[in-house]
């Protein structure tokens, strides 16, 4: 009598998910954002957020939760219910914490699943105007010839902008300064009063120093040179290897979220980031429209989680 109760339970079990996915979504979306609003994780969350509410005819909300480098945000959709209804929007921070933080309170790797990366934006290597350099070839010259004497900015300890140029010392072999700040606005000012002689930041932060002459671009970590910069070289154009890098933006939801959920919120996220409009939008803020797959993503993380958790251990970089 048992075993023919357990066989009903068995089909709910399995007809449950479909069912659910099939009537995906039925009530609003949260996204939680772990930044401030106003910079690119917040932008392109309301972006994507916006489109999805117009095709699905559901709110979809988003709910700023920064705080932590990110794990505020985290810790809150981890622990939300696997149905899709609960959504984390980050960035490439994401794939940095568990080398940042080995004891944080829940995995950023197994407790979420990649649901697509909008658009990934890299880095200009850019130097103060009193700094006689021209060519990324000149920045190396110049750190090997004065080892230490270089000094170069980043928005703090473990961030993005630190990071990049760990990299660009370990590939280059130079010894230079590191002067972290509480952010970059005051980091920029600083590069700009030639308080610090270099910085990697994002096209979007310098475009308006660039312009009007007081800073200077001299290499960029796409894989191609930027349309809107065609005279700032790559930097395998310079001999410098494994810098295609930048920060990305993308969604994730927790890890035991169906397949068939994830699977429409990929599709409809990949067809939103390749409209026009979205593109033009992206391409305005300095960055690439990606749009990958769920696996193409998970691929992409775990490469990234890997390559920046070698540049954190050689560089020694610890944080609380």
């Amino acid at each position: 009598m048992s075993s023919s109760l357990s066989v009903p339970a068995a089909l709910l079990l399995l007809v449950a998910p479909v069912a659910l996915a099939q009537s995906f979504p039925s009530k609003p979306i949260r996204v939680i954002v772990g930044f401030v609003p106003g910079g690119p994780t917040d932008i392109s969350a309301r972006m994507i957020s916006q489109k999805l509410s117009e095709s699905w005819g559901q709110p979809v909300i988003i709910e700023n939760r920064a705080g932590a480098t990110t794990q505020i945000a985290g810790q809150m959709v981890a622990n939300s219910p696997p149905d899709g209804y609960t959504l984390l929007a980050s960035a490439s921070t994401q794939a940095l914490l568990p080398s940042l933080f080995p004891k944080m309170s829940y995995d950023p790797m197994k407790d979420f699943k990649p649901i697509t990366v909008i658009f990934s934006a890299p880095f200009l290597l850019t130097v103060s105007r009193t700094l006689p350099v021209k060519r990324i070839s000149d920045v190396v010259k110049l750190a090997k010839a004065r080892p230490g004497e270089l000094s170069y900015a980043s928005a703090g300890l473990g961030s993005a902008s630190q990071l990049t140029f760990e990299l660009f010392r370990v590939n280059t072999g130079t010894n230079m300064n590191h002067v972290p700040y509480k952010g970059q606005g005051q980091a920029l000012a600083d590069l700009v009063a030639g308080e610090v002689q270099l910085m990697f930041n994002s096209l979007g932060a310098v475009t308006g120093f660039l312009t009007e002459g007081r800073l200077r671009a001299v290499g960029v970590t796409s894989a191609k040179r930027l349309p809107s910069l065609p005279d700032v070289p790559t930097f395998a154009e310079s001999n410098v290897p494994d810098m295609v890098t930048g920060s990305w933006y993308g969604f994730w939801a927790p890890a035991r979220t169906p397949d068939d959920i994830l699977n429409q919120l990929n599709r409809e996220m990949v067809r939103i980031t390749q409209t026009p409009e979205i593109r033009k939008q992206i391409f305005d803020m300095g960055g690439v429209p990606i749009g990958n797959s769920r696996a193409e993503f998970e691929a992409f993380q775990e490469a990234d989680r890997a390559r920046w958790a070698r540049v954190i251990k050689e560089a020694g970089i610890k944080l609380q």
